[in-house]
């Protein structure tokens, strides 16, 4: 198993690369560096937002060759794949945490400060902090069968004891959300330590 797999250059299918991604490749170099000193052994991975976006523009062939010329990239996802495993997670909520909407398939839990998270939406899709949720276990290594739904562009390991997220820090409030998720699952206390974020202002 890997020491660390780091995302990166995150990216909806309907954007075109900005100074977003440019900063979250600067990061990466960095980070790369000093795990390297360190030596310790990493993995980078990019998920690419197909879910959200109502059209597609992004090359996607394109965005990750030009990626991979400045920076090792060695597996790249599609976040409608992490729709599978949906059933799954739900299955690690207890039902007790579990808030039911009204006349809607809607789905919450509180997190720790009392705060309603959806899990599910109105017609029974999962939100973004689900998904997020999904992906945080499937880099860790608990849904294993993640890997397989992604393009391994050097046939590596994909699991990691470590997990760092290179992101701007619009998404850091759906982060927030995804790990009170997890809070609520079995895997919490064996993962609560191994999730680590670098945020940027864009």
């Amino acid at each position: 198993m890997n020491d660390y797999n780091i995302e990166f250059g995150h990216i909806y299918i309907d954007q075109q690369p900005g100074s977003e991604q440019t900063q979250a490749i600067e990061i990466l170099k960095s980070t790369i560096a000093k795990l390297n000193r360190a030596g310790k052994s990493h993995v980078t991975t990019m998920l690419i937002d197909d879910i959200s976006p109502e059209g597609a523009r992004l090359d996607i062939g394109g965005y990750t060759a030009a990626t991979s010329s400045n920076v090792p990239l060695d597996f790249i996802f599609l976040e409608s794949t992490l729709g599978i495993f949906k059933d799954t997670i739900l299955a690690d909520i207890p039902e007790t945490e579990k808030i039911h909407g009204r006349k809607n398939q809607s789905l919450y839990i509180k997190d720790s400060g009392g705060n309603r998270v959806m899990i599910l939406k109105p017609d029974g899709t999962p939100t973004c902090s689900l998904y997020i949720a999904i992906w945080f276990l499937g880099r860790l290594g608990i849904y294993s069968d993640i890997s397989r739904w992604g393009i391994n562009l050097h046939n590596k390991e994909f699991a990691a004891r470590k997990i760092i997220t290179i992101l701007s820090e619009g998404y850091k409030l759906s982060d927030e959300q995804a790990l009170a998720i997890l809070e609520k699952t079995p895997h919490w206390n064996t993962i609560n330590d191994r999730i680590d974020f670098i945020y940027f202002q864009v």
